[in-house]
């Protein structure tokens, strides 16, 4: 009962640290907007890239099918992890001392990137915590899980469907390998095929077929063929929440980046080593399942991207945990065991803060970097431009989200599907023909005929223009 009770526990903490390191002020950026508009209450649809997939926005639809408020969206994806966390974790207690389970938790929730990523519209921590449910299902068994399994892999995979496979693989092959596991091994497949199954049908319907739309991610990605990233993921968990293929240089991997990597591997192997019978085959599935992930990210893409590796951090956790709490209790047996037990917590809590430090960092700089789109929407609002607009441009999705207007997320060399998509005469004109008022986030004037207001945005950022309020320009 305790060890529930403490699973709650840092539940609860995680909704706060998220509020504290500023998680909960951050404006949305493009990714967000575009997925809080699939199923807004108030704001017209941005048609999404083809990377993009329908899950986040069902999601998300709860909150924002009757606001657009941002804080209201964060709080609710904040709760909405905390609750996802504790199901996640919670059938562990069949496998695992039970102790373990609220550790292994808390060390996935204190990371600055769990902190950064908790209360944000995008789909790579429910993903995790999906992966660590599924994971648990699966090694706890049950004449239902089978069942349990088919959903939480369907809904992995109408978040990200790639994710779904890489979760799958590794489970597929030890419910086949474990006699008491097989039925678990239809839930699996049928889970995959319902999640691959949505996304097939949409790529018929908005991107014409599915071998257009992998090519269209595969640019986004890196294009195809194997690379390796390793090196840049390493210098991400330093603070930086991306490093494109383009940027030559991500930075240096700073020393508590390599202490932080090699103290998490170090009580994963602790754990593997405390672990016993059924807890160490089940954590031995979690590990199989971290190389997958971990492959597939380091080597199938040049993008590298921290939350990315959320899955990874979530299931390490699970090890770690057994390995800490083993070596917490095993402190008690030596005569000076209180030395070593004082130390092991002392670190904890100087690693908890500086991710907290770290996380509220991350934040400040989001914050700072998105609040030209907050400004530019509010200048848009001084001038009555609401409802029927679109904007074009840079933060496009933004602007249009927080504005009602229409908007345009085409980065995958499909925008010509989309008549909002390019700054061109003919699709403003379009645009305007249908009565809309046109907004352009530019970094120069636009070329196109006409007189277009230039409006003043206190933040730095692009320029923003703004069409006649009738006529063509």
């Amino acid at each position: 009962m305790a060890a529930r009770v403490g699973l709650g526990c840092v539940a609860l903490g995680y909704v706060g640290l998220q509020a504290l390191t500023g998680g909960l002020g951050v404006p949305l950026d493009l990714d967000e907007a575009v997925y809080a508009s699939q199923f807004s209450g108030d704001a017209p649809r941005t048609p999404f890239a083809a990377h993009r997939s329908l899950g986040e926005g069902v999601l998300a639809a709860p909150v924002t099918l009757w606001t657009s408020d941002v804080t209201l969206i964060r709080v609710y994806f904040a709760v909405l992890s905390a609750v996802l966390l504790v199901l996640a974790f919670w059938p562990w207690f069949k496998v695992l001392d039970r102790a373990s389970v609220p550790v292994a938790a808390a060390l996935f929730a204190v990371p600055w990137a769990s902190l950064r990523y908790g209360a944000t519209v995008l789909p790579n921590m429910p993903v995790a915590l999906g992966a660590v449910a599924a994971v648990g299902v699966l090694v706890a068994g049950g004449r239902r899980a089978w069942a349990v399994l088919a959903l939480i892999i369907a809904g992995v995979g109408l978040l990200r469907p790639t994710d779904a496979v890489w979760l799958a693989l590794p489970l597929f092959v030890a419910a086949l390998r474990v006699p008491g596991w097989r039925w678990s091994a239809a839930g699996i497949a049928g889970g995959v095929a319902a999640g691959w199954g949505v996304w097939v049908v949409e790529s018929f319907v908005r991107f014409g077929d599915p071998g257009t739309r992998l090519e269209a991610v595969q640019s986004l990605g890196g294009g195809s063929g194997l690379h390796f990233v390793l090196p840049r993921y390493l210098a991400t968990v330093d603070g930086r929440e991306s490093c494109p293929p383009t940027t030559a240089d991500c930075g240096v991997v700073g020393v508590a980046a390599m202490l932080w990597w090699a103290g998490g591997l170090a009580l994963a192997g602790a754990g593997l080593w405390a672990a016993r019978g059924e807890a160490r085959r089940a954590l031995l599935v979690c590990v199989g399942t971290v190389v997958v992930f971990g492959g597939a990210y380091f080597v199938l893409t040049d993008l590298a991207v921290p939350r990315y590796l959320l899955p990874v951090f979530a299931l390490l956790s699970l090890p770690a945990g057994v390995g800490l709490t083993a070596i917490v209790r095993g402190a008690r047996r030596w005569r000076a065991g209180w030395v070593l037990a004082a130390g092991v917590t002392v670190a904890v809590l100087v690693h908890t803060g500086l991710q907290v430090a770290k996380a509220d960092r991350v934040a400040d700089r989001a914050e700072v970097a998105l609040s030209w789109p907050e400004e530019a929407a509010d200048a848009l609002a001084v001038r009555g431009v609401g409802g029927n607009c679109a904007v074009l441009g840079r933060f496009a999705p933004q602007i249009a989200f927080l504005r009602r207007c229409r908007g345009a997320d085409m980065r995958d060399g499909l925008g010509d599907r989309d008549a909002s998509a390019a700054l061109t005469a003919a699709n403003v004109g379009r645009l305007q023909d249908q009565g809309l008022r046109v907004a352009l986030a530019v970094d120069e004037r636009p070329d196109l005929p006409g007189h277009w207001q230039r409006v003043p945005v206190a933040a730095t950022g692009p320029r923003l223009y703004l069409a006649p309020a009738s006529g063509r320009p």
